[in-house]
């Protein structure tokens, strides 16, 4: 029997006997998510009599949610109807995957939408090799150790703050206040980015967020600090603010997010986790 198969679209009905086949744990790795794949979804899981643990790991940005191409009173609803869903973010997420129990996946250009799932042409491969698979599973928890988690609060607060923004759009092609809507549509739009940093920090101090991204990136070969820094402001566009210093008696000391990511690698070093030698950070594997 073949460990693998390829799929064609639309890959629904591929995905939803992937998720019946489930006993204990669901991962969706998807950065567009919408009623119709969390619906699928919820429909499944609801004839289940055992509790399956659901991780979603998706990409909320401000573009996305003001675009409709993340719906996060679908993730609400999820949360709402499996308890132990956790929903994790992660900028530039552009992977989609599906796993259940480590032991089968697809990996495909579907994402968790009525577009990815039934309308797109779309395609991919699913995987039921062992070995294969764990390791998918590895790579993706990788990923999201990366990630940010969302309460559902903080996904309640983020749908309520969305609604909103969409109303005054609509309102703002209608009317004829161009500067009193515009002025409510910014407030608007910087409340969200309020909510998306206040989430991204809330469990997690900035340091200790730049630590694992540090662990993440050696593990693939040593690095320069401006290399370091580099990658860590691709991942991390949102928290690494180069219009923000450190300030210190009023002087100024280089940007603020450079100085939490010297925190981390001091840390680690302490820790005995990563040296540094001939100017490249290594990982010790400790």
């Amino acid at each position: 029997m073949n460990s693998y198969h390829l799929l064609c679209s639309p890959i629904e009905k591929s995905v939803q006997l992937l998720f019946t086949e489930c006993e204990r744990n669901v991962f969706i790795a998807s950065p567009f998510i919408n009623a119709y794949g969390i619906d699928m979804l919820t429909d499944v899981l609801a004839e289940r009599t055992v509790g399956i643990t659901v991780e979603v790991l998706t990409c909320i940005t401000p573009k996305s949610l003001q675009e409709g191409s993340l719906d996060p009173t679908a993730l609400v609803r999820l949360c709402q109807a499996q308890p132990s869903t956790k929903v994790l973010s992660l900028p530039r997420l552009h992977a989609k995957v599906y796993i259940v129990d480590g032991r089968k996946a697809i990996i495909t250009s579907a994402n968790f939408t009525r577009g990815g799932l039934l309308q797109n042409y779309e395609y991919g491969i699913a995987l039921s090799d062992q070995s294969l698979v764990e390791g998918i599973s590895d790579d993706m928890r990788a990923y999201a150790g990366l990630g940010s988690t969302f309460t559902l609060e903080a996904l309640g607060r983020l749908a309520d703050e969305t609604r909103e923004l969409r109303t005054l759009r609509k309102n703002a092609e209608r009317s004829q206040r161009q500067t009193d809507i515009g002025k409510r549509l910014r407030q608007q739009e910087n409340a969200i980015r309020d909510t998306l940093l206040h989430s991204r920090v809330r469990e997690r101090p900035i340091t200790a967020i730049f630590m694992d991204t540090i662990r993440y990136l050696l593990g693939a070969g040593p690095m320069t600090t401006e290399a370091l820094h580099a990658r860590i402001k691709d991942i991390h566009a949102d928290i690494c603010d180069d219009t923000i210093d450190r300030v210190i008696n009023g002087q100024r000391f280089g940007k603020l997010w450079k100085h939490h990511v010297r925190n981390a690698q001091q840390s680690l070093k302490k820790r005995g986790e990563i040296t540094l030698m001939n100017g490249r950070w290594q990982f010790t594997g400790k």
